[in-house]
This record gives C-alpha cells, structure tokens and sequence, in this order.
C-alpha cells in the first residue's frame, strides 16, 4: 500500500501496523486490524454527514409545517424557532463532516420543498396539481446533477493527488 504524506494522513504508518498486526475475522472472513479500522472510521464520519443531512431536512419541515399551523394557534411558534434552530444546527454539522455546500444545500432545500408540499396537502388540505409535481421533479433533478457533477470533481482532484 503506498505511503501518503503525513499531512491528513488517514492510514497508519508501517511502524502502528507492524505492533498491530491484521486478522481476519471468522465469521465476515474480512480482515480486522489497523486499515479495518480506519476504514470503519471513515465509513462512520461519512454516514453521520447524510444522518446530519436527514435531521436537517425532517426537522425545517416540521418547523415549516407548524409555521402553517400557527395560523390558528400561536403555541406552534415554539416548535417553528425549535424545528428551524435544529435544522441550521444539522445542516452546520453535515458540512463539518465534509458535504459539499452545494449537494447539501441543494438536498435540504429540494427535499424540504418536496416534503413540505406533499404534507401540506395531506395535513392541511392544500392543493397539489400535476404542474406543482412537475416543478418538483425538475428540481429534484437539478439536484441530482449537482451531486454527480460534485462527485465527478472530487474523483478528477482524488486522480490529480494531493500535490495539485
């Protein structure tokens, strides 16, 4: 396995790997030790980004949707600043953790959009036409380009290496 350099270096060095030898795991037959294990960590820290998006994107709804019941009740504001506080607050950490602003954003926005719109319908009766379904699919597919294209500039600058 070749060496990276040691700036963000996420592999272990020869010296870790030899005092922490790899063994192999009976019943997954996959291998256990030094690079299993940063690679759990690494599959760990990328899951909690798209749990941090999912949080995101539930709880601007729920703070959009009782934006809507307040109308009647002035008691939903609280879940409104709460829904919108934990939603900032989600959307910071999905960041953190390494999602591009542009994928986030754009999932969290189409998403809630989308959400919002099909329960809105079914909890508060609005209208939902073809036409509204059509702008939705649009821009969930807008979304969508926006995540290949971003994953196709993180795969262009992974080939480049870490020196361009």
């Amino acid at each position: 396995m070749p060496k990276k350099s040691s700036q963000n270096s996420t592999l272990p060095t020869d010296s870790f790997r030899k005092n922490h030898p790899v063994r192999w795991d009976d019943l997954s037959g996959r291998p256990t030790g030094p690079d299993d294990l940063i690679f759990s960590l690494q599959e760990s820290y990328t899951m909690k980004k798209w749990l941090f998006l999912a949080a995101a994107i539930v709880t601007e709804v729920i703070g959009s949707l009782s934006m809507k019941a307040s109308g009647t009740n002035p008691a939903w504001y609280a879940l409104v600043v709460l829904g919108f506080l934990i939603a900032f607050y989600s959307l910071s950490q999905t960041l953190r953790h390494g999602m591009p602003l542009g994928v986030a954003y754009g999932l969290w926005g189409a998403t809630g959009v989308a959400l919002t719109a099909i329960l809105a319908t079914l909890i508060f009766g609005e209208n939902f036409t073809p036409l509204m379904g059509l702008g939705l699919a649009i821009i969930m597919g807008g979304v969508l380009v926006v995540q290949i294209g971003s994953q196709k500039a993180i795969q262009k600058a992974a080939a480049l290496g870490p020196d361009n």
